[in-house]
Formats: C-alpha cells, structure tokens, sequence
C-alpha cells in the first residue's frame, strides 16, 4: 500500500490555498484521518505547528479529534500545549 501524505505536506508547509482545496474531494472523508510514520494525523500535525487555521479546516471536513497517535496524545493535548 502506498501511503499518502499530502495533507501533512500541506499543513507542514502552511500552505492553506492548496489544503482547502485537496479537502474538496469527494473522497476526502476516507484518508482525512491518515496518520503519518510517526502516528500523527494532520489535524495532530496542525495543532503542534500551531497552524490553527488549517486545524479549523481540518475539524470543518470532518477530521476526528480523538484519535490519539503513536504516543498517545489526543489532540487536545496536543492543544494544550500550544495554548500554554
């Protein structure tokens, strides 16, 4: 299987443009909540970039914000800790 990371990518690089429109895909609801090699999904990854603007786009699309990753945080404690 191949793995996917564009949604990181996108968040990664804060490019909020092309994160809108990738999340416009008919299918996007399959692979919104792909984890990375590192057990973080991109709303994960948003929130621990403290990119709040594309978290909220994730969350809008329908990322689920209780997955825990490969360490077990949630993402709100992921956003526990940038609110500090």
């Amino acid at each position: 299987m191949v793995e996917d990371y564009t949604l990181h990518k996108y968040i990664y690089n804060d490019d909020y443009v092309n994160l809108f429109l990738f999340l416009q895909q008919p299918n996007i609801k399959k692979i919104i909540n792909n984890k990375d090699t590192h057990g973080n999904t991109a709303l994960q990854l948003a929130l621990m970039l403290d990119r709040r603007n594309c978290a909220q786009k994730l969350i809008d699309s329908g990322a689920d914000s209780s997955i825990k990753n490969g360490f077990g945080w949630s993402c709100l404690d992921e956003a526990s800790i940038i609110l500090v």
